[in-house]
């Protein structure tokens, strides 16, 4: 998914219509060409941003990617590539203007390459080239995705089976407070293959991964996990905690934090009088603005169906609101895609729907440690105003 805002030269599709923005005539109203039949027209904003809400109108980038393909549609390792390159991007897009060469990208790609873990970081001119081609898409990822259909063969590769093998003697003998060493790992694996070569045919042998094959296995693990395994979570802890404030946005959109929260209500059947139960409110809160970009609320239990309607709606135009509620005097003017999107631990946003979804769109996802709610302090104030304020005053509440 490509970002877009309205502005000059912006390319639309409403409906089956091309348009180009001409301008923007005043602080409501937009200039448009048709493409086709170079027909000028004006539309106010407000009926632009509803056309996007309900799916009449898109965004068309100039230079589209691939006829849009789905991310999740590429092979695994050829996301985590492009995962990784954006990293890069991002950062040379947060540094602008800074000209593409190689006395100001080397520095960059230094720092990123020591923050990622990437021990195979890209050249300058490489990120130059990537940089260009990714915003004529529009900031597109997918145009970031290694293109190895068509590659031949690289020679021998680590097969499945042999990486099996490899993880689970890495697991059992690397992995543990014992804190085997690499030689005596790489042999155990040796032993195994040989072990399981013994069972299949001679065209089918199983190759011996080197010893240095196992000290990049190694290295791949995160760090935190491997200190944590072989000294104890407390010890990775300390060598990993972070101290000091907290981040600050500085400005709209920087980060927006979100969590579930059962609501302090009740909700009774108004023809069987019967109780459904408390519904849970999952929302999402700008940290920079103090406003909410999205809410949801359901009587499932959290999930990621409940996560991913609330980073719809908070991402969607709130048009519906004087529509649906003339009684509303005041705008719902939050809506946008998020840089970082703040979260917890539960299942549903480690899911990889939702990751893939954050990473099509953009967003960067940031898991705050378990138990320590502070570390999302405004959105717990948010939720805990919100239930207060406005729930406890109504039929059916169960206070705090």
């Amino acid at each position: 998914m490509t970002q877009h805002s309205l502005g000059a030269g912006v390319h639309l599709l409403i409906g089956s219509e091309r348009f180009v923005v001409l301008k923007k005539l005043d602080h409501d109203r937009w200039q448009l060409e048709n493409e086709t039949t170079g027909e000028w027209s004006v539309f106010a904003e407000h009926d632009l941003l509803d056309r996007f809400a309900q799916g009449h109108l898109t965004f068309s980038p100039v230079k589209p990617s691939e006829g849009g393909r789905v991310l999740a549609s590429y092979p695994e390792d050829l996301i985590v590539a492009a995962q990784v390159r954006v990293q890069y991007l991002k950062e040379i897009d947060r540094r602008q203007p800074l000209s593409l060469s190689a006395k100001l990208l080397e520095p960059v790609i230094h720092e990123v390459a020591n923050r990622a873990g990437d021990s195979k970081p890209p050249s300058w001119r490489t990120l130059a080239r990537d940089y260009n081609k990714w915003l004529a898409a529009g900031r597109d990822i997918n145009v970031l995705v290694p293109r190895h259909a068509d590659r031949g063969s690289q020679g021998s590769r680590f097969l499945p089976e042999v990486g099996a093998i490899s993880d689970a003697t890495i697991n059992e003998l690397y992995m543990t407070l014992e804190r085997k060493r690499v030689p005596e790992v790489h042999l155990e694996i040796v032993r195994r293959i040989a072990d399981a070569n013994r069972l299949r045919p001679p065209t089918e042998q199983l190759p011996i991964p080197s010893r240095r094959t196992i000290y990049r296995e190694i290295d791949r693990r995160p760090r935190f996990d491997v200190i944590a395994a072989r000294y104890g979570k407390r010890h990775a802890e300390m060598k990993f905690r972070v101290a000091g404030a907290g981040p600050e946005a500085q400005r709209a959109l920087q980060r927006v934090s979100m969590d579930h929260t059962p609501s302090d209500l009740i909700v009774v059947d108004d023809n069987s009088m019967l109780p459904l139960g408390r519904p849970t409110l999952t929302t999402a809160l700008d940290e920079f603005t103090r406003c909410p970009m999205g809410i949801y609320a359901g009587f499932e239990p959290p999930s990621c169906l409940s996560v991913m309607r609330c980073l719809k709606h908070a991402i969607l135009p709130k048009t519906y609101v004087r529509r649906e509620f003339p009684s509303v005097k005041n705008a719902w003017e939050c809506h946008g895609v998020p840089e970082l999107v703040v979260v917890d631990n539960p299942p549903e946003f480690h899911s990889t729907h939702f990751e893939r979804a954050c990473l099509q769109i953009g967003t960067d996802i940031q898991y705050s440690k378990v138990l320590v709610p502070w570390y999302k302090g405004k959105l717990e104030r948010f939720q805990g105003t919100m239930n207060h304020d406005l729930l406890h005053g109504n039929p059916g509440t169960t206070f705090s």
